[in-house]
Parts: C-alpha cells; sequence; structure tokens
C-alpha cells in the first residue's frame, strides 16, 4: 500500500497535544520512580523487602544477596573509566576472553505460505562457537527443518474444523534452538573454564500467556531442558534481551507502596534505573524474576532427573549502549550460588565491545540464521520445482497469486 505523507501530517497535527501531554507524563513518572528506588536503598534492607513482600505471589522482582553484599541498586563497573579508545576497549575484551569460548543460537523461519495449496514451512537455526584463539577459529553449524501440510494443519477439538496451526512453525524454532544449545553444553562439559552459552531472547518465556495448554507445555519443557543441561554441566547460559521493557521492579516499587498507582503512564523499568548508571558496563544487582505464571511450566525431567526452574531465573540490567536504553540479561539461580557471576558478566561485557554495544557472538548468529525476503522467493521456487519434478500436485492460491502480481 502507499503511504500519503498529506495525511500523516495532518494526523500528527490533530494529535500533537495528546503526544505532548503524554511525553510530559512520562517524564513526571519516570522522575518518581527513579526518587522511589533511591528511598529504597535509604529505606528497606534486605531482608526488609523480602519480609514486605512475603505473601505476594508475584510482587515483581526481588533482590538477591548482591543487595547487602553492595548496599546498592547499581554494582559500577570501573573498569571502563580507564578505556580512551577502541585499542583499550579492545585489549580489555581481549584479555578476559582468550581461549574461552562464547556460543551463541539464533533461528529465523518461513511461516506457513499461503501462496499454494499445499502449505509449508521452514525453520533454520545457526549455531556459532568462537574459540577466541589467536588463529581466529570458529565452528558453525546450521540445521534446517521443512514443515509439511500434515504437521501444520491441526483439528479443534470442539468443532473439528481443521485449520492451519500458525504456532507450529514458532515451536519448531524454538524447540530446535534449545536442543541445539543443550548439545553444544554437552559438548563443552569438560571444558575449564567452561564457555559462556547465549541464548537470543528471554528465559522466562513470557509469551506463553497467550497460548493453549499444550504448547505452553511444549515451550515450558524445551526452555527447562536447557537449564537443566545448564544447571548439570555447570556450563552459563545467559538470555539476552536488546532494549528491555520489562517492569518487575517497577512493580516490587508499587508493591512496596513507595509511589502510587497510575493505569495513565506505563513506567518501564529501564527509564528509571539507567539515570543510576555512571560507566559503560554498569549493571544492575541480581534480582530474581517473580513476575509471572509462566515460569510454572519451567519443568522438565532431563536425564533421569527432574529439574523445577520456577523459582530460579535471575536477572540484571546492563549499560552497553549510549543512550537510556539498557539490555537485560537473564540467566540460573546457580551461577551466582557457584561464584560464577562477575566471570559471565565479564564474558557478556567483552562480547558486547567487540560487538560495539550488543554481543557480537549473538550478532554473528543472526547474519546465519536471518532468512531474507529475496531468501523466501527461492525458498518456494525451490518448493514449486520440486514438486514439478516428482510428480507432487500443487495449486497456487488465486488470492495471493493476485496479490502477488499486483505488487510486483
Amino acid at each position: 500500500m502507499p503511504v500519503y505523507p498529506d495525511k500523516i501530517v495532518k494526523e500528527f497535527e490533530d494529535r500533537k497535544e495528546d503526544l505532548r501531554s503524554e511525553s510530559l507524563g512520562d517524564r513526571t513518572l519516570i522522575e518518581e520512580y527513579s526518587n522511589a528506588l533511591k528511598r529504597l536503598e535509604q529505606k528497606f534492607s534486605l531482608d526488609e523487602i523480602i519480609g514486605e513482600l512475603l505473601g505476594i505471589e508475584y510482587p515483581g522482582a526481588v533482590p538477591s544477596s548482591e543487595y547487602a553484599e553492595h548496599g546498592s541498586m547499581v554494582v559500577p563497573f570501573e573498569d571502563s573509566c580507564d578505556w580512551t579508545s577502541h585499542e583499550s576497549v579492545n585489549r580489555w575484551a581481549r584479555d578476559k576472553m582468550e581461549g574461552t569460548p562464547t556460543i551463541g543460537v539464533d533461528g529465523s523461519q518461513i511461516n506457513p505460505t499461503p501462496e499454494f495449496d499445499r502449505p509449508i514451512g521452514f525453520v533454520q537455526v545457526a549455531c556459532i562457537e568462537n574459540r577466541h584463539t589467536e588463529d581466529g577459529s570458529y565452528e558453525r553449524d546450521v540445521e534446517t527443518e521443512i514443515l509439511t501440510t500434515g504437521d501444520l494443519l491441526t483439528q479443534e477439538d470442539d468443532t473439528e474444523h481443521v485449520r492451519m496451526d500458525e504456532q507450529e512453525v514458532h515451536i519448531r524454532r524454538f524447540e530446535k534452538e534449545t536442543y541445539l544449545i543443550q548439545q553444544r553444553i554437552k559438548e563443552n562439559k569438560d571444558r575449564s573454564p567452561p564457555p559462556v552459552v547465549f541464548y537470543d531472547g528471554s528465559l522466562l518465556v513470557w509469551f506463553l500467556k497467550h497460548l493453549e495448554p499444550s504448547k505452553k507445555d511444549r515451550y515450558g519443557t524445551a526452555m527447562a531442558k536447557l537449564l537443566a543441561a545448564s544447571q548439570k554441566y555447570r556450563v552459563p547460559v545467559v538470555g539476552y534481551v536488546g532494549g528491555s521493557k520489562a517492569t518487575e521492579i517497577k512493580n516490587t516499587i508499587q508493591n512496596l507502596e513507595l509511589v502510587q498507582k497510575t493505569e495513565t503512564f506505563v513506567a518501564h523499568d529501564h527509564q528509571f534505573v539507567s539515570p543510576l548508571m555512571g560507566n559503560w558496563g554498569d549493571r544492575t544487582i541480581l534480582f530474581k524474576s517473580k513476575q509471572s505464571t509462566t515460569v510454572k511450566k519451567l519443568r522438565a525431567r532431563f536425564e533421569a532427573k527432574q529439574y523445577d526452574f520456577s523459582d530460579d531465573i535471575m536477572f540484571t540490567y546492563l549499560k552497553t549502549g549510549e543512550g537510556p536504553q539498557l539490555d537485560r540479561v537473564e540467566m540460573p539461580k546457580w551461577i551466582l550460588e557457584e561464584d560464577m557471576l562477575e566471570y559471565t558478566m565479564d564474558m557478556i561485557r567483552g562480547e558486547c565491545c567487540v560487538g560495539r554495544g550488543y554481543p557480537e557472538i549473538l550478532q554473528q548468529a543472526d547474519a546465519d540464521a536471518v532468512i531474507s525476503a529475496d531468501d523466501r522467493e527461492r525458498f518456494l521456487k525451490m518448493y514449486q520445482e520440486f514438486a514439478e519434478d516428482n510428480d507432487i500436485e500443487l495449486r497456487w492460491n488465486n488470492k495471493a497469486r493476485s496479490k502477488k502480481r499486483r505488487r510486483r
């Protein structure tokens, strides 16, 4: 569809006062929460915070033992104060990561195709291991899977209506990503120090609340097995969320009655936590995430033992960019308990140094996994040619074909 600039400009003008009001309201609310966070540090000990939140099933973010250790919500990273050039940044990263692998996994997909009467889907997952050796050796692996009509159609129990299951491609990709990480963990279980594995996304599977029960179970089981492999073989796994919009600390501040709840504007944690950070690499203390019922799905049997991670996912906010935005790093609790936290955070910072603010290993995994619009067209052409060569009946969907022709 074409864009009509004159109409868009008029819409902006009509909504100018609303946009100004929202912007002012946001700034006022952020300042209120920032002051509340400072009062929390002055007023509450760790035991007092835990006591006040006791009885609230999902209070938000519960501070870890790091709060008592540091006496603050922010852990400063003073090494970066001495960095004066890209060379000094790279030197620090090289010293920290030399000889120690990092592993990144990411995936991409082609959703069920409307162009043909026999829909087909495709999943592609890339895994990269950077050993950080002088010769620059990498290990790359890509796994793929085609989903046919039989994989993608489902029958509704109440009506017996057969429909396309749009979620199946997403689940298969997720299961393949988490399984590939499990395999890499096992392969590196005897390495000392262990590699740090980067998963592109949250370990908390927030999105489960919108899915049907059977799919919730599949997602939860897949992530729980990944976490079980990490814990059993003591290989750190982190979920990296760039530009997080989470609100757990905000909810904790509300539950401690340090601010009045408002429904008009929404404050995100990064907006009022970021002003407390001065150095590149500063982070918050670790918090335990107690925000959503979805964590109850993080249970699975792995290698003859039952694991439950519903109370085990920690997170920190990390400053690796120039602006107010913070990235979020999630990890299982054992990393803190086994005194692996600073090692893990230094490996994360090292990757962000090389990647100029975002983990280089995840950028590389994304580049290997991504499926472009041209790739999708090439895939569909391959499907059509394969069907013709193998006497498989394949008909175009007339509506989809008409749209395709019109948009050329």
